[in-house]
């Protein structure tokens, strides 16, 4: 996605442009019910890029938005719960990792993610 290459530039005001342009036009595109979905959704990238820019309500409104359309995404379920935290919405970050952990302890116990997930919940 052109959008990260102007951001690795330094460009973040176009790379925010070009990924915000990109997730919108991604979703105005019909799918046929049978195609596979994308690999990684735009607008998921989107989101990624808001955090990686310190913007962690905005990111969060994404991944709520990719999650509407994809439930279950552990990409989008992890930058959910990250960008909550950063952006202290503890209520938000502990239902995303909880949701997290529903998503990952039976499959892959040892991700640092589910780890992440166990310490930030044990606080409360």
């Amino acid at each position: 996605m052109s959008a990260w290459i102007h951001y690795a530039e330094g460009n973040s005001k176009t790379a925010l442009e070009l990924a915000s342009a990109a997730a919108d036009t991604e979703d105005a595109v019909d799918k046929h019910p049978v195609t596979p979905g994308e690999v990684l959704p735009s607008r998921e990238l989107y989101a990624d890029l808001l955090a990686e820019l310190d913007m962690p309500a905005r990111a969060l409104s994404q991944y709520k938005t990719v999650l509407k359309l994809a439930p279950n995404r552990y990409n989008s379920v992890l930058g959910a719960a990250r960008s909550a935290d950063r952006a202290g919405d503890s209520r938000e970050t502990g239902r995303y990792y909880r949701e997290l952990l529903i998503l990952t302890t039976a499959v892959d116990p040892q991700r640092p993610s589910v780890h992440e997930a166990i310490d930030y919940l044990a606080q409360y």
